[in-house]
């Protein structure tokens, strides 16, 4: 939607320092954001009427949402991109200072994530409401918010 847009361009111009200093972060940052648009406007809706339909109280959507989303976490470290890839480079990745959330909350979440401890490919978790489907639909809005921002009139989101 137009106003996540505006938002994003509007944080970018507000944030140039740091954009310079560590584009990757901002990148990354960006992409999170992103994400987190698609999860709002594809996968949470979806996820939320399955659970409904499958019997969930309504007052314990949002529990059951972070379970969900947790196995699906398991199911992630499982992969060995996660292992080889993933997971080193996160392990070396520093947040700046001066940005919109305390370097220290940063930093604890992402040793929190780091310290994911690896589940073996043949372990059985709980995942299972988000489909595929899901994930490469959301994916693909990722992917379009990102060119709709790269593309945005007068746009000084400066990414490539």
């Amino acid at each position: 939607d137009n106003e996540w847009i505006n938002n994003v361009l509007e944080f970018s111009k507000n944030n140039a320092n740091i954009k310079k200093k560590t584009p990757d972060f901002f990148k990354g940052f960006l992409i999170h954001i992103l994400t987190d648009i698609a999860w709002d406007q594809i996968i949470q809706p979806k996820l939320f009427e399955l659970m409904k339909s499958s019997g969930i109280d309504e007052t314990k959507l949002n529990e059951k949402k972070w379970n969900e989303l947790l196995a699906f976490d398991k199911e992630a470290v499982k992969l060995e991109v996660w292992r080889e890839k993933i997971r080193p480079l996160l392990k070396s990745a520093y947040a700046p200072c001066g940005f919109t959330v305390d370097k220290k909350d940063i930093d604890e979440y992402k040793n929190s994530v780091v310290d994911m401890k690896f589940i073996p490919p043949n372990t059985q978790t709980s995942f299972g409401l988000i489909s595929d489907d899901m994930i490469n639909t959301a994916a693909k809005q990722v992917f379009e918010l990102y060119e709709s921002l790269r593309n945005a009139q007068n746009s000084t989101i400066g990414i490539k």
